[in-house]
This record gives C-alpha cells, structure tokens and sequence, in this order.
C-alpha cells in the first residue's frame, strides 16, 4: 500500500467532486476548513490519496479543466 500526497491551488470554488475522481481527501484539518472557503486565493491545499501501486497519480487533466493544478505529487510505501 502507498500513501501519495499532492498539493492542489486554484481560484474560485473547490471542485469538491475531485475527492471523490481522485479517492483522496485533505491532509489536515487546516486543509480540510480551506476547501470550505467560497474563494481561493491560489494557496495550496493537501491532499492524500492510497494505493496499491506506486505510479498513481492525480488527474491532473481534469483538476486543470476546473481551474487548478496539481504539484508537489510524492508517493511512499504505507
């Protein structure tokens, strides 16, 4: 199992449907109250997401079609 850890920043509303593409959620609880904020100012937020493979990574394709990107993508054995 891996625990992979991203970092996502953007403007305007978080795309909360994301969490559930990617299987990932926020990192911390400072993290988790940042999602909630009607407008980002770009400030990254952590995310997490497990796996059973080491070269999963975020779909930053469609984290890019909502506004976002995706940085910071660091995978380690859980």
């Amino acid at each position: 199992m891996y625990i992979i850890t991203f970092e996502v920043a953007g403007g305007g509303a978080f795309p909360l449907d994301m969490l559930r593409y990617d299987h990932c959620f926020p990192n911390s609880t400072g993290d988790a109250f940042a999602l909630a904020e009607d407008r980002h100012t770009g400030t990254p937020v952590k995310l997490i997401a497990y796996s059973n493979s080491n070269d999963w990574e975020p779909t930053k394709d469609r984290w890019a079609s909502f506004g976002w990107t995706v940085s910071n993508v660091e995978g380690r054995k859980f």
